[in-house]
């Protein structure tokens, strides 16, 4: 007995170091960017998002779809502002967390009936499945990328559920009746990790088709399974229903169906067929990635297909049939492969299915997905390789090369240009590439090189809104206003906006009607704009700038102090000491100015 203890403890240890190492590889791997600045969604979802800005808003916003991981972004700005270092520390812990956790989930795997691993195969799967998830390229994208935040940690929950619900089941007591005050806390546990989930992002919905999938792959209790099933079943149809109930009642029922319809989708620019259609060539796709992550990019210029009779798509979805009956063949002989392909599948389903969205490939909808193709992959090597040496040398290549890789693939995330330098290189017809990095050499001043990709883009699609707002503010920087505002005018009359709104070519109307002194136009465009999002700091502040310019500072003084209720604002306070300055209250003014500098110092 005491030698089995010593083993067992001699083992803890060489499994703490293990994973101490696998910490470290992490922090290495993504090291170059700590300091990476802010790019793409980041500037929206973060910089511009008052909501984040403000703790005390984040806290109380709980409608929002997405709040646990907007609340972190929240913290993240109240500890450390605009400071990048912060937000990337918490996405790479929160990465390193999910390898941790795909390590326990392996383990715990390995220890259910329908699979039972002896320790040595237990160790090298679940070791094996959280080096390479740590090290793999594709899940760059999840990590340095700080708006996709939302994945990792939705992964995170939804691995901690799964976990919390595979301790419960493993402390059930056989064919004794009731539940225990342990597997009650576990349940509890796993319950709310699920709900904390749902409020970080939506591909935690799959969560309870992935644990009776668990059910029926790993337990063999007969009729206690089959009662399992039938309550988390009967759970999907009350959740189902309460959705359909919660703010619908007295509304026609073609009317809640339409509502229904229209919150599972994205966009309308691609129909459910369509989309589909192209998912099944997407899918594959992502495998290739798995298997050799090369040639990744941000923003993929990916062919769509309105038939299954495509070739591509019928390929595409023989080679995933294939795997659907892998699946099923691998059913009675080796039940991890079979798991692993499932949660595949399973965990694809609701950004890869018959939901609508703009960009139909994005490579962190890989990174839950890829946890079942490394098991699978890691079960299939197990059964195949039989040398334990032969197979801890293939891993310990595959996690060299992919750190390598993913190290490599970060030095896109150190900055915009070589990010949208690297999309249009990779993806040469991809119109949004260009106007990026057009965007890229216009906050430097490069100018005759912005021109050029912003006119690349409109060749590639002339309905893009973006590119004639750049060449609209070009102009607007190079002071010709009467050029500038064709370009905008241009801009208001395209068809696609992209994700740059009316308001923002609005704003930027109203800033050139003023440079060139006609304010009472500029206060029109700015009011228009404020119309449409009245909460905008930067709206406001541009619209009290011209009622000063315009000598009304008592219209700016009533409008900055009624937002600066609130929420405080560096430049809202310069500007209304300029206002007090006006109407001849100077102490006031040179109180706000200290205010402003108090302000200025915590950012």
């Amino acid at each position: 007995m005491g030698i089995e203890l010593r083993l067992e403890e001699d083992r803890r240890k060489v499994v703490f170091l293990l994973l101490l190492c696998l910490s470290l590889l992490g922090i290495l791997i993504y090291s170059r960017v700590f300091f990476g600045p802010f790019l793409f969604d980041d500037r929206s979802g973060i910089i511009e998002n008052e909501t984040v800005k403000s703790l005390s808003r984040s806290i109380a916003n709980i409608s929002d779809r997405r709040y646990i991981g907007n609340l972190t972004f929240s913290f993240n700005y109240y500890f450390s502002g605009q400071r990048v270092f912060g937000y990337h520390l918490v996405n790479i812990l929160v990465h390193i967390c999910n390898a941790v956790l795909t390590y326990l989930l392996v383990r715990l795997l390995c220890a259910v009936p329908g699979i039972a691993r002896d320790e040595r195969s237990t160790s090298f799967l679940a070791l094996s499945a959280a080096f390479l998830f740590v090290a793999h390229p594709l899940h760059t994208q999840s990590v340095a990328y700080v708006s996709q935040r939302v994945t990792a940690l939705a992964t995170l929950f939804y691995l901690s559920s799964v976990i919390c619900y595979l301790k419960a089941r493993a402390l059930d007591r056989g064919p004794s009746p009731g539940v225990s005050a342990q597997q009650i806390v576990f349940y509890a546990l796993a319950v709310l990790a699920a709900l904390a989930g749902l409020k970080t992002k939506e591909i935690v919905a799959t969560l309870p088709l992935m644990i009776i999938s668990i059910e029926l792959f790993c337990f063999n209790d007969g009729r206690r399974s089959a009662k399992r099933v039938g309550i988390l079943l009967g759970m999907l149809v009350l959740a189902a229903a309460a959705y359909m109930m919660i703010g619908k009642t007295g509304r026609p029922l073609a009317e809640v169906l339409s509502s229904i319809d229209a919150a599972s989708k994205e966009t309308v620019s691609i129909s459910r067929s369509d989309y589909f259609f192209t998912q099944l060539r997407v899918i594959v796709t992502y495998l290739r990635l798995l298997l050799l992550p090369v040639n990744q990019v941000l923003d993929y210029d990916y062919p769509r297909f309105t038939t299954v009779l495509a070739p591509a798509v019928l390929a595409s979805f023989a080679l995933l049939s294939s795997l659907v009956w892998l699946a099923v063949w691998a059913y009675r002989g080796n039940r991890m492969v079979s798991l692993g392909i499932a949660w595949f599948f399973i965990a694809l389903s609701v950004e890869s299915g018959i939901i609508p969205i703009r960009d139909v490939i994005n490579e962190q909808r890989a990174y839950l997905p890829s946890i079942g193709f490394l098991i699978a992959a890691l079960a299939a090597l197990d059964s195949a390789v039989v040398k334990g040496k032969l197979r801890m040398a293939i891993v310990a290549a595959l996690v060299i090369l992919f750190s390598a890789g993913a190290y490599a693939r970060n030095r896109v995330w150190t900055s915009p240009e070589h990010l949208w330098a690297d999309v249009v290189t990779k993806a040469p017809l991809n119109a949004r590439g260009y106007n990026n990095l057009g965007t890229v050499y216009k906050e430097r001043k490069e100018y005759d090189r912005a021109i050029a990709c912003f006119e690349k883009s409109l060749q590639l699609q002339a309905d893009f809104t973006a590119p004639y707002y750049n060449l609209g503010d070009v102009e607007y920087q190079r002071g010709n206003y009467g050029k500038s505002i064709e370009y905008l005018n241009k801009a208001l009359g395209a068809g696609r906006k992209d994700r740059l709104s009316t308001l923002d070519v609005l704003n930027k109307l109203g800033r050139t009607y003023g440079a060139m002194g006609q304010y009472d136009r500029a206060i029109e465009y700015f009011q228009k704009a404020l119309s449409i999002y009245p909460d905008s700091f930067v709206l406001i502040n541009n619209l009290g700038v011209q009622y000063i310019k315009s000598n009304r500072p008592r219209l700016a003084i009533a409008l900055y102090e009624k937002a600066l209720n609130v929420r405080e604002d560096y430049t809202m306070y310069v500007n209304l000491s300029a206002a007090y300055a006006l109407v001849g209250e100077n102490e006031k003014s040179r109180l706000l100015r200290e205010r402003a500098t108090e302000i200025k110092a915590r950012q």
